[in-house]
């Protein structure tokens, strides 16, 4: 066996791996985790961007049914989510697909460099941009400055749905920032979490608004590996033909406009 026969059989493996559906969890073991209060609600809240700075990219090479390389990327997110069972335009939580893509993304045989980031900070009552600065550090190096604001208007869009989607007196909002970006010749895929606790206004009937806490924010992210890619081309075009634009798109909070309260300049 010669040295490329050896390393597609080590790519099957690690793709059949990946492909196959994770054990069923028995959520009895993680129960205490998992219980929600009577009085509060759960949601998720999606929001996707694509960034580029036009830097070049390898060929397509038997890729190029594709167009581009981010259709690529978001077509492979796309399977990542169908493994999952992580459906984007739902604002229903589901704890184990929200969970199942995170571990579905963390061991993709297409992504390279896999990293995982974590930041607490303090959110004031009234205030949103200790949750601005913290995503615009963790997108430092990987999304062009010319392209922040634009992920600004996609984590506001996400805002009016979080204020507006009906739910309990309180409700715990699970948020994803997702963002597929080239950048000096890399094309990269991730995404940013945080869960924030809101409350229903009191001289409102529906309306939300979040109480000061603190945060956890996670940020998961994978550089696109060309060369596996094309080797495994034919796999690749199999599956669900997923665009970038379409990508951007498939999300609970797209056509939500920007959320303009006073709390993202305080």
């Amino acid at each position: 066996m010669n040295t490329q026969e050896r390393l597609k059989r080590s790519e099957d493996i690690q793709i059949a791996y990946w492909l196959s559906p994770l054990p069923q969890l028995e959520l009895a073991q993680v129960k205490a985790t998992t219980e929600v209060p009577n009085d509060t609600s759960q949601e998720q809240v999606i929001g996707n961007y694509y960034a580029t700075d036009n830097s070049t990219l390898p060929e397509l090479g038997a890729l190029s049914d594709f167009e581009n390389w981010a259709s690529v990327a978001s077509t492979i997110d796309y399977k990542t989510r169908q493994l999952a069972g992580f459906d984007p335009t739902a604002t229903e939580f589901d704890v184990k697909a929200w969970e199942e893509y995170l571990y579905k993304f963390g061991t993709s045989p297409f992504l390279l460099s896999t990293e995982h980031r974590h930041l607490e900070l303090s959110l004031g009552k009234d205030s949103i941009k200790p949750l601005i600065h913290a995503v615009f550090e963790m997108i430092k190096g990987v999304v062009s400055e010319a392209d922040y604001d634009h992920v600004l208007t996609t984590m506001k869009k996400m805002a009016t749905l979080a204020i507006t989607n009906e739910g309990k007196a309180q409700k715990d909002s699970y948020q994803q920032l997702g963002i597929i970006s080239v950048k000096s010749s890399k094309l990269y895929s991730l995404f940013i979490r945080t869960c924030i606790q809101m409350t229903r206004k009191e001289e409102e009937d529906k309306d939300y608004e979040h109480i000061a806490q603190t945060l956890s924010v996670m940020k998961f992210q994978g550089i696109i590996d060309f060369d596996k890619c094309k080797r495994n081309a034919d796999l690749i075009l199999g599956w669900d033909r997923f665009n970038i634009d379409k990508w951007v798109e498939h999300t609970n909070s797209y056509n939500c406009p920007p959320n303009e309260c006073p709390s993202w300049s305080n």
